[in-house]
């Protein structure tokens, strides 16, 4: 082997090693496709390589989007990673109006001194997403960075606990279109990385392939109070490759923990209604718990629904009159709970009109059990637009009761 043949090969191992020292023993990949999005390690983005999204863990110290992280050594293709569950979206994304995802993070430890550093040490996270809105290969487009540098810190935030749920909002561009698209989502220590390419030492990037329909039509979701447990109901008008449903609880109505570990079964796809329940027992009595249903569909993406509010008490005795109570908060401005009991099992509708008369939404449209049942409603119609400000009226019909309160939505 003549010189210059030996100082290539000692070239090329010494790159090699640099590329598996950059990998370590927990590496994570985008995995969206490669090309036109940079996800591979190989990729060459931007003069930079290698260009591919990439994050670094080491053993026992850990910032992961959601409960799991896909560990690798190299992402050579697209792979729909079962392990990209730390964001849940809220479809449908409508061109010109607001939008949101909750992203769960989790940590090795929220107490770490790393998280509370001095000396002008950045000691946050910060959290990065795209959303490819006119699904042309790239996250370049005005308004695909959807937001950029949401601060996260367990410690400044008390998290309490070694995980935490953000619910982000941002803006739907007025263009946006109706296709499928994908979406990026990235964890990392540095404000100013808001790159979708790179990689970044510690953290996670997690792809998801989306479009803005639901794969659920959902008619109704409402909770009834019990002792130290409550049920939860919800019913589909149609369901289009619906895997499954879980549930997530909070007591303050911002970090959210899973209630099922198992999804419920969703019907796959279906044009017919179907109603679903569940209970959720060992709650304390007193306490107003927060819940949201989340719909996984066969690729795994999930869209969450809710949130509704319910308050488990002692004395669950069964009502002996036809009641509709006063929403609260009223006015309301994000959301309000409207509380209604039936004495005798009944086919209940519960309706929102305007001042007009017109329908705006139908809440709960059910066969139900003599019980007091409360339900959220979140200033929203049928087809999930915002209403705008003004006066809207609330109609119950239960057997042969009929009564409605009047409501105030106030931005």
């Amino acid at each position: 082997m003549n010189r210059s043949a030996f100082l290539f090969v000692i070239l090329v191992l010494s790159l090699l090693m640099v590329q598996m020292a950059w990998a370590g023993d927990y590496a994570d990949y985008g995995d969206a496709p490669d090309p036109p999005y940079p996800s591979m390690w190989g990729t060459t983005w931007n003069g930079w390589f290698p260009g591919g999204a990439h994050h670094v863990n080491s053993d026992g110290l850990y910032e992961w989007l959601g409960a799991n992280c896909d560990l690798e050594f190299n992402s050579y293709q697209v792979d729909n990673d079962d392990y990209d569950d730390g964001v849940v979206f809220y479809k449908p994304y409508l061109p010109g109006a607001m939008g949101s995802v909750d992203i769960t993070i989790m940590v090795s430890d929220c107490s770490s001194v790393r998280y509370n550093m001095t000396g002008g040490y950045d000691d946050n996270l910060y959290l990065h997403g795209w959303f490819d809105w006119n699904d042309d290969g790239d996250w370049d487009d005005s308004g695909e960075n959807v937001f950029c540098g949401v601060v996260c810190n367990p410690h400044d935030e008390s998290w309490g606990s070694n995980s935490y749920t953000y619910t982000i909002e941002f803006p739907v561009p007025a263009d946006a279109s109706n296709e499928s698209m994908w979406c990026r989502f990235r964890l990392g220590y540095h404000v100013n990385d808001n790159f979708y390419y790179m990689q970044q030492p510690y953290g996670e990037v997690e792809d998801y392939l989306i479009d803005h329909g639901v794969s659920i039509s959902l008619s109704a979701f409402y909770a009834s109070a019990g002792d130290r447990q409550a049920t939860l109901y919800w019913s589909t008008q149609s369901e289009v490759n619906n895997l499954g449903f879980y549930l997530m609880r909070s007591e303050n109505g911002v970090n959210y923990e899973r209630v099922n570990r198992d999804l419920i079964s969703g019907q796959g796809t279906s044009e017919v209604r179907h109603d679903y329940r569940h209970v959720d027992t060992g709650l304390i009595n007193g306490v107003t718990y927060h819940y949201k249903l989340v719909d996984v569909d066969m690729a795994g993406v999930r869209t969450s629904h809710g949130p509704i509010q319910v308050t488990p008490q002692a004395s669950a005795e069964v009502p002996t009159e036809y009641a509709l109570s006063q929403n609260y908060p009223n006015p309301f401005n994000a959301q309000t709970t409207i509380s209604y009991s039936i004495p005798a099992a009944s086919h209940v509708s519960l309706q929102v009109f305007n001042v007009l008369g017109e329908e705006v939404r139908t809440l709960v449209d059910a066969d139900q059990q003599a019980n007091t049942y409360q339900v959220t409603w979140d200033g929203r119609d049928a087809g999930s637009r915002q209403v705008a400000t003004g006066v809207y009226f609330c109609k119950l019909q239960a057997g042969s009761f009929e009564g409605s309160t009047k409501m105030v939505l106030m931005k």
